[in-house]
């Protein structure tokens, strides 16, 4: 079985926010790991957020016949992350 992934990197406050968009519409649950002190070196924005780093992740099977199920997930994922963004910065790309 192949599957397609979704991740983007957030704090710690965003991510749970995103975890809750990803379990509605990821397959299988959501993963979310803090990342170490070297990968956070990320700028000025997101520092004065405070607060740790983490990668959510969820993932989409991405068998044939699936296709609309994928489009599906991309398009609400995307639309969800957009929305979310205007409050938190968020960092990464579907």
């Amino acid at each position: 079985m192949h599957w397609i992934e979704f991740s983007v990197h957030a704090d710690g406050e965003t991510a749970e926010a995103v975890a809750d968009l990803f379990s509605r519409h990821g397959h299988g649950g959501v993963a979310v790991e803090e990342l170490d002190p070297p990968d956070m070196r990320i700028g000025a924005q997101e520092l004065q957020f405070g607060g740790r780093t983490v990668r959510v992740a969820t993932y989409v099977p991405a068998d044939e016949g699936n296709g609309a199920r994928v489009d599906s997930a991309r398009r609400q994922i995307s639309d969800g992350l957009r929305y979310l963004a205007m409050i938190r910065p968020l960092r990464g790309s579907l």
